[in-house]
């Protein structure tokens, strides 16, 4: 799935004239983290429903930018998830 979203977001550059570097993508990473944030507080405030739809396309806008930045640095987000919940499971005493 990495592999897949980097290559899209290639594409979708090339496409679009853009050529972002690993800075810009985090920033358009953050952007699409406050789009998200403000997709679940409208609903948590009540000042609107959620709209899943709307809520996928943000979480993946999210997991796309991600893997564009893990290939940036040639990480694999799936071994570096793998890792981390086994560390993080260690600390707390849980086995998974």
């Amino acid at each position: 799935m990495q592999s897949k979203s980097a290559n899209f977001a290639d594409i979708f550059n090339q496409k679009t004239g853009r050529n972002p570097d690993d800075s810009a993508t985090v920033i358009h990473l953050m952007e699409e983290v406050g789009e998200l944030a403000r997709e679940i507080y409208n609903d948590k405030s009540g000042r609107d429903k959620l709209d899943k739809e709307n809520l996928a396309d943000e979480l993946a806008d999210v997991f796309i930018l991600l893997s564009c930045i893990g290939d940036i640095y040639d990480i694999d987000l799936e071994d570096a998830v793998i890792r981390k919940i086994e560390k993080d499971s260690k600390k707390i005493g849980v086995k998974l």
